[in-house]
């Protein structure tokens, strides 16, 4: 064997080396996308768990929302009929709305975080979408929304409205 047969055999070996160094980098970088993914989802999960844990810890608020999901088909769930803000008016009284006010307003902050985390690709809320709505609507009637915009959330649901 010749010094330029085994030069060629260490430039392959060389080469195979530097393959396996790059498809192992690629392989670490995905992991520790996937893992920050799971980081942010984890993070967006306690924000949910906080908001309802304080929900719950309120009791003029906890009363407020089990009435409120009377008029609804569960916690995220559409509005039976055509509920207005007249009908809030008469159903709540003003501290229930006032409660409900702040508790939809902290639920569009929240949307608003997800759908920032969604543009990150660290969440994914296609399995939510009708929820959401849901979610916007009840922030409309209870006047959440007022004097307020979230852009996101009016680029993602307004417009469809």
């Amino acid at each position: 064997m010749s010094w330029l047969e085994i030069g060629a055999i260490g430039e392959f070996i060389g080469a195979l080396g530097l393959f396996v160094s790059i498809t192992f980098v690629a392989y670490e970088m995905k992991l520790k996308r996937e893992d920050e993914k799971a980081r942010e989802y984890e993070s967006l999960t306690l924000k949910t768990i906080e908001l309802n844990l304080a929900a719950a810890q309120s009791s003029s608020l906890s009363m407020a929302l089990s009435k409120w999901w009377q008029y609804t088909d569960g916690m995220w769930g559409e509005v039976q009929g055509s509920f207005t803000k007249e009908e809030v008016d008469q159903v709540f009284s003003a501290e229930e709305k006032a409660a409900l006010r702040h508790y939809w307003f902290s639920m569009m902050v929240w949307l608003n975080l997800a759908l920032s985390k969604e543009e990150r690709n660290s969440y994914d809320s296609s399995h939510n979408r009708g929820g959401f709505v849901n979610i916007l609507e009840y922030a409309r009637l209870f006047g959440a929304m007022d004097h307020v915009n979230f852009q996101r959330i009016s680029e993602r649901f307004c417009e469809k409205h």
